[in-house]
């Protein structure tokens, strides 16, 4: 069974989707499964060059697929093909290309179709859903990382094929334990995005100095301009200037160093499909306050990952206080319950038990096919 990938890019900037593609090949080549990872789109090699020097796992060089007549000619060479994406044009071509081809399609929306996300932007949504989205529903086969957003997705597309897989989080082998450092290190590790909300981290690190509590803020990612410069601006307003670092893109050994010198993430966005920022944290032992939109945080324990409601600055603060005055036990709980939910062998073997469902229902359909076509050729 060959199975190709196909991602829009591989660039940091493109944030999980790029990330969760490379980890799903390497995660199914390590089970033996023959994956070919694409990428539609030019993009820098941030991911790539970290893949490449990991050991913990096989990396398969991915590749670009340039033009209609490459992306056939990939799309051909398989017997399966995954998406990473939805609402992108080379999406809709991979699948009616595919559909021509006879191939089953396994489609990752990565939260496009929860309703958060259809909120924005509706028009064009509309519009995309009146061109192919609405036949896309029909012939691919969905695949998402949390029941929260299949729920969303079979709202949106009503007798669609959805299956979950969940998602990963690599490192928590080498993850040394944890101690709690002074100053108490905070981290907010995403895309800057609006709805990640980084300027209620910023808040929360304020009011968790003003109970007392000496402590910084490390905010990893890159995004829009206008947007970090607004926050450097909040922080200067909020009195936190030099207890706020914005530290850009991590990958590798840098991340990694990033993780061992904090203690507690702050994830308070307004939506997380998934949330891999709080699955990595978790894994190396990091507890979090995150909020009840993060889908991530899921059936997770309050005493290392308690959930507010959006925008409860106040309530997240005391969480940290709370967090920080009885840390080892609760780095040990984030860590034990992290690995067990988010690991990257287990989500493979689900992976690979949907590839096989769809593979053999194919190869049924094109029995079938032959056999009516043979009874009629023998037909006088």
């Amino acid at each position: 069974m060959r199975v190709t990938q196909i991602c829009n890019t591989l660039s940091a900037s493109d944030g999980g989707p790029a990330r969760h593609a490379l980890e799903v090949n390497a995660a199914l080549n390590d089970l033996g499964v023959d994956v070919q990872l694409y990428a539609a789109h030019a993009s820098t090699d941030e991911l790539t060059t970290v893949f490449r020097q990991r050991s913990d796992t096989f990396f398969r060089e991915p590749k670009a697929v340039r033009g209609v007549h490459a992306l056939a000619a990939a799309i051909r060479s398989c017997d399966i093909l995954i998406v990473h994406g939805y609402y992108l044009r080379w999406a809709a071509l991979a699948v009616a290309i595919a559909r021509v081809e006879h191939k089953p399609v396994l489609l990752m929306p990565h939260g496009a179709l929860t309703r958060y996300d259809r909120s924005s932007k509706p028009m064009k949504k509309w519009l995309f859903h009146i061109a192919c989205g609405w036949w896309m529903n029909r012939i691919v086969r969905f695949v998402v990382a949390t029941e929260r957003e299949a729920r969303d997705l079979r709202e949106h597309a009503p007798g669609a094929q959805v299956r979950t897989v969940g998602a990963g989080a690599s490192g928590a082998a080498s993850a040394p334990s944890k101690e709690l450092h002074s100053p108490v290190a905070l981290l907010s590790l995403s895309r800057i995005a609006p709805k990640k909300r980084i300027d209620l981290a910023i808040q929360t690190l304020s009011l968790v100095r003003r109970q007392g509590l000496d402590a910084t803020l490390s905010i990893g990612g890159v995004g829009d301009i206008e947007l970090v410069s607004r926050l450097r601006a909040l922080a200067d307003a909020e009195g936190v200037t030099s207890h706020v670092e914005f530290v850009g893109h991590v990958e590798g050994r840098e991340k990694e160093l990033l993780f061992e010198a904090s203690d507690i993430l702050l994830l308070l966005s307004d939506d997380e499909n998934f949330g891999i920022g709080l699955a990595e944290a978790l894994v190396r032992g990091l507890p979090a306050v995150t909020t009840t939109a993060v889908a991530a945080a899921s059936g997770m324990s309050s005493s290392f990952c308690p959930q507010i409601e959006p925008g409860a600055t106040e309530t997240a603060a005391r969480h940290v206080v709370e967090i920080a005055g009885d840390y080892a036990p609760r780095s040990l709980a984030a860590r034990g319950a992290a690995e067990a939910a988010f690991s990257w062998n287990s989500v493979a073997k689900r992976w690979s038990r949907v590839l096989q469902d769809a593979f053999s229902e194919q190869q049924r359909r094109t029995t079938k096919f032959h056999d009516t076509n043979t009874k009629n050729e023998e037909q006088p």
